[in-house]
């Protein structure tokens, strides 16, 4: 008894989806392309169609109200309007419900066109004073950036180049490093007679705490 009774209950839901699908289809051409107000008697029954046909339409309208207006384009498209707040919603369903929901926070102009002509002069009018009351955009200052420093001039490789150190030539001072320290040399005193370790008789100098010794 108790399956027979579920059995019908679920044959009275599936009877009743189908005469809302049926409804649903049957009566669109009477509102496709139309404009209607969501108080008006046609607007109403249609969005009392709608809702009951399509989960999706009733979910919006608990969380955001009744519209002012909506507009059937087909079967599967379908728009509800709150011109007070600059917003559209916007229905696009495949074969069966729910419907894919879009809601925009500002009526497109292709949209916007569909309103009668005051109400959409009225939305444009509240849009200028809004963009009026809106503080200017911050200005960015763009400060000059202080010069940047001169790189370091690299030294250049070692090879046929000149190197200068302190206003001397390298080239200059190597040679003479290499050269053997003699009594002629400036800067070296206290020149002397001396005998190596290996028995060969030469000369010693300083310069500072450097001492020289060359042979003779």
């Amino acid at each position: 008894m108790r399956k027979r009774a579920v059995l019908a209950a679920a044959a009275l839901v599936w009877l009743g989806a189908s005469c809302v699908s049926y409804e649903h289809a049957r009566s669109v051409g009477d509102y496709a392309e139309r404009l209607l107000p969501a108080r008006s008697t046609e607007g109403a029954e249609r969005l009392a169609v709608e809702a009951q046909y399509d989960s999706a339409v009733r979910q919006f309208l608990k969380t955001h109200g009744e519209p002012k207006y909506l507009y059937v384009a087909d079967r599967s498209r379908f728009y509800l309007f709150y011109p007070e707040r600059d917003m559209v919603a916007s229905f696009q369903r495949g074969l069966l419900p729910p419907a894919e929901v879009s809601k925009l926070d500002r009526i497109p102009g292709s949209l916007l066109k569909l309103l009668p002509g005051a109400e959409a002069q009225q939305l444009l009018r509240r849009r200028a004073v809004r963009a009026a009351q809106a503080p200017p955009p911050r200005k960015v200052i763009q400060r000059p950036r202080p010069p940047r420093a001169p790189a370091p001039a690299q030294p250049p490789a070692h090879g046929g180049m000149e190197l200068t150190i302190a206003a001397f030539d390298v080239a200059e001072i190597s040679a003479r490093l290499r050269r053997p320290v003699s009594a002629a040399d400036a800067g070296v005193s206290g020149w002397r007679q001396m005998t190596g370790k290996d028995g060969r008789a030469g000369r010693s100098g300083s310069a500072g705490s450097v001492r020289y010794v060359v042979d003779a």
